[in-house]
């Protein structure tokens, strides 16, 4: 949890932009905890028929006081359980909203976020893009734009390589604008209206599979290339279980789906967590292309502890 001492133990102030360290561990705890309780938040929301931004607006759902942490992790298990009473749905609604509010909320996992990819741990997913670029030539020439989407440092290798002069960062945390970070969410990012407002490169790194639903997924890949221009290049990259441990999903399928889309794939990687790509548009999609090969879920593998990462165009 987010300390919250103001001044070490010595008495000195601490810095409004120093990470309180953690392990990589707890980091990666808090990212899968944050993950799980908002998926079941989803769940829980779809059954009951609430907007999953504004819980509070349901009027029958009753506040309440304290909560069996044992029995309420075992009514999270079963949130998609038909037998599951209304009344049930909102306790678990509560103690997940309970929970996402005293660890920090959003804050706390970008936190934890920032501390994975930090530098010093080398976690900074843009330096394989800019061995890419320079490998690829791209670094020659004029200065490149970027669209940083989810960024989360502004001194990360994409803003110091010297290929792209501006980046433009954007992220949904408030606290990020002090740090050349704007907030704003993409979806809601104004379509461009000219080449002056669009980018060389669409950075989307840990990004979509933090996009609560399969359709919302796909809005986002159909929504990138209208912010593209020159070389149109799309930077994704995904926790590697969503492409090596998905019934849905793995990198034949996304390939596919991406050229579906008008992009070629240019260079991809696997590391032991994480899985990039760097795609090219190629074409502009057309208005009459019918997305019916990808606009349902389909079983491409089967198994007991795959998960259901899966994109729907």
């Amino acid at each position: 949890m987010l300390s919250r001492r103001k001044r070490s133990i010595t008495g000195n102030k601490i810095s409004k932009f120093a990470e309180v360290n953690i392990k990589p561990s707890k980091a990666r705890r808090i990212i899968r905890r944050y993950h799980f309780l908002n998926n079941k938040k989803r769940i829980i929301c779809n059954r009951l028929g609430i907007d999953t931004d504004h819980p509070d607006d349901e009027p029958q759902q009753k506040r309440t006081g304290t909560f069996d942490s044992t029995d309420m992790e075992k009514l999270l298990l079963k949130v998609q359980d038909k037998n599951l009473s209304r009344e049930q749905l909102h306790r678990c609604l509560q103690y997940i909203e309970a929970e996402i509010t005293n660890q920090g909320g959003l804050e706390e996992y970008q936190r934890a976020s920032r501390i994975g990819q930090s530098n010093a741990r080398g976690g900074d997913s843009s330096k394989l893009l800019v061995s890419w670029l320079r490998e690829l030539k791209y670094n020659r020439g004029k200065p490149m734009t970027a669209l940083e989407i989810g960024s989360l440092d502004s001194e990360n290798c994409i803003s110091t390589c010297g290929i792209f002069n501006p980046v433009t960062r954007i992220d949904l945390n408030e606290s990020n604008n002090s740090r050349g970070i704007l907030r704003q969410d993409f979806m809601e990012r104004p379509i461009p209206s000219n080449d002056d407002s669009r980018f060389h490169l669409v950075s989307c790194s840990l990004v979509l599979n933090f996009v609560p639903t399969p359709v919302l997924r796909g809005q986002m890949l159909k929504r990138f290339h209208q912010f593209l221009k020159g070389p149109k290049l799309l930077f994704l990259v995904l926790p590697l279980p969503c492409i090596n441990n998905s019934r849905y999903m793995d990198q034949t399928y996304l390939v596919k789906m991406m050229a579906h889309l008008g992009y070629h794939l240019l260079k991809h990687h696997e590391s032991k967590k994480l899985y990039y790509s760097l795609f090219t548009l190629q074409r502009q999609p057309s208005p009459d292309d019918k997305d019916i090969t990808f606009a349902t879920k389909k079983i491409l593998h089967d198994g007991p502890k795959m998960n259901n990462f899966c994109i729907v165009l």
